[in-house]
């Protein structure tokens, strides 16, 4: 992409709206993101990279029962049923008893 003090951060921030730059003009699909940053916004999006990483892994889970559900309607595959209970089970505790 470019070595360390390119600009990219700068660029993406800019872009963005989330950083004010001094001369030239930003157009995203031919708005400017000076005058009309909202429809700006609303045409472009720029994701941190942890919501990126949390959205693979909801597309990857999705996919995963998509696939099973499917799998289980056109090849009669039977899926594990998934139980729990809320109710609190006791634990039986023990420990040194000093005499």
């Amino acid at each position: 992409m470019g070595h360390n003090g390119a600009g990219k951060t700068t660029t993406l921030k800019s872009v963005a709206g989330i950083l004010q730059f001094d001369t030239g003009e930003i157009y995203i699909d031919g708005k400017s993101i000076r005058t009309q940053p909202l429809e700006c916004k609303c045409t472009a999006a720029v994701y941190p990279p942890h919501l990126m990483q949390l959205l693979m892994l909801f597309l990857f889970v999705g996919s995963y029962v998509l696939l099973m559900a499917l799998a289980g309607l056109f090849l009669g595959v039977k899926m594990p049923t998934l139980t729990w209970t809320n109710e609190i089970m006791p634990i039986k505790q023990g420990g040194i008893h000093h005499t």
